[in-house]
């Protein structure tokens, strides 16, 4: 704020102007210090009558304090943090180390002083005999003919004879049935010879199974007269093994007949048990004595240190095992062929390999076929290989036609696709110039 300066003039108040510039001085001394204090100093009064100069200004009073700094703002929110940096690889693994050497074995220590032996307790008293056992005989029979002669074929052997036999097996000679007990196994033998005046002749036999539909068991026998010309030798023992489930009937059956009469003293059956020997049942024990205490067992001496194992050598890896094979059981059967031309099949489960076979082997007649071959489905052809062969010169069999269904060439691929149906059925037309019925062997092996 100006300061008021002196008034100067020549107006009429010459005599009063001392007293006005006093109190101008007066207000500027108060001007001065309300300015100390930051106020502005008043404006000086007019001058009364012809205005007179303006004053100078008062000079700038002192700016205030500070006023106090205002709050602070809250802070932002954080940001977010950032995804974390990938790890890194795990270091390789150290070799292992080299096993130490083992130690050497220390020497054996002294084996301490046997004890003395305790002293035998007495005997006791003998205990009663237990009772006998019951002796477990074998069933057997046997049979020598007396009277009887050739059956036609397909007939049983009805002769009588002397008969022995133990246990649950008999003979009725009214019929030529054998009965034989249940859940047993039994071994069947039979022999029949030509009688001496008979000049040219045949007969072939074989047992059968009576309760079990007259079904063949066992292999068939055979006598042929010495004059008699044939492309085989013979055998004349008809043999079969038949394990029982019930009580079960077998007889010797007639399957072929060319001569008149036998020799009865050379015809005989044999019928023995043979799944089980005799045996005695054991009786009971006496009682034991008692046994005397022992001796007092002497100490042991000292073991010697354990010696140091040596290093072992590295075992040496195993060889792969080779696979192990599968093994299928056989299926066998036969076909009774009667006189003239016959029509004969088998049928195998379709989807497998197998190995087949038909064998007839007559006087004067064999017919043979064998075939390895695979069966897919019923309605597609059988991918193989087939052989057969009839003895000509006999001509007492002829095979006259073999399966039509089996078809390919070693070392070459077939697609031919003639059209079949029922290709897991075998069939064979074979003609049976014998005169009498004859059995047929088949049979078939899955590979």
């Amino acid at each position: 704020m100006a300061n008021i300066i002196t008034i100067q003039g020549t107006d009429t108040l010459k005599n009063s102007r001392p007293t006005i510039n006093n109190n101008f001085n007066a207000l500027n001394t108060d001007i001065i210090a309300l300015s100390a204090l930051g106020v502005s100093g008043y404006s000086g009064f007019s001058g009364i009558g012809t205005s007179g100069y303006s004053g100078t200004n008062g000079s700038s009073g002192y700016s205030g304090t500070n006023g106090s700094s205002g709050y602070s703002g809250t802070n932002g929110s954080s940001g977010y943090s950032g995804t974390n940096g990938s790890s890194g690889y795990s270091g390789s693994s150290g070799n292992i180390g080299i096993s130490g050497f083992s130690g050497y074995s220390g020497a054996q220590g002294n084996n301490g002083n046997a004890g003395a032996s305790g002293f035998s307790g007495y005997s006791g008293s003998q205990g009663p005999a237990g009772p006998a056992g019951n002796f477990i005989a074998k069933d057997w029979l046997y049979f020598n003919a007396t009277g009887g002669s050739v059956v036609p074929a397909n007939s049983i052997y009805t002769l009588s004879g002397t008969v022995l036999s133990a246990g649950a097996i008999s003979y009725n000679s009214a019929n030529g049935y054998v009965t034989l007990a249940a859940n047993k196994t039994y071994n069947l033998r039979a022999a029949l010879a030509l009688a001496n005046n008979v000049s040219s002749g045949e007969i072939d036999y074989q047992w059968i199974n009576v309760t079990n539909g007259n079904t063949n068991i066992g292999n068939a026998g055979g006598v042929l007269a010495v004059n008699l010309v044939a492309s085989a030798n013979w055998q004349p023992t008809a043999e079969a093994v038949v394990t029982t489930t019930t009580q079960t009937q077998v007889a010797l059956k007639s399957t072929f007949s060319g001569a008149s009469a036998l020799n009865l003293s050379f015809c005989y059956f044999i019928v023995e048990q043979i799944d089980t020997a005799g045996s005695y049942y054991s009786g009971t024990s006496g009682y034991s004595g008692f046994s005397g205490t022992n001796g007092t067992t002497g100490s042991n001496g000292a073991s010697g240190y354990s010696g140091f194992s040596g290093t072992n050598g590295t075992i040496g890896s195993n060889g792969a095992s080779g696979y192990s094979g599968l093994s299928y059981p056989s299926t066998t059967g036969s076909w009774t062929l009667s006189s003239g031309a016959n029509t004969v099949s088998f049928t195998v489960p379709n989807g497998y390999t197998y190995s087949m076979w038909v064998n007839g082997n007559i006087p004067n007649g064999i017919c043979v076929w064998n075939a390895t071959a695979t069966v897919t489905n019923t309605n597609v052809p059988v991918i193989g290989v087939q052989y057969a062969w009839y003895y000509l010169t006999g001509n007492a069999l002829v095979l006259t036609s073999i399966p039509t269904q089996i078809i390919g060439t070693a070392g070459t691929i077939s697609t031919s696709s003639p059209a079949v149906a029922n290709t897991n059925v075998f069939t064979f037309d074979i003609t049976n110039n014998s005169g009498a019925s004859r059995v047929i062997n088949w049979g078939y092996t899955r590979l």
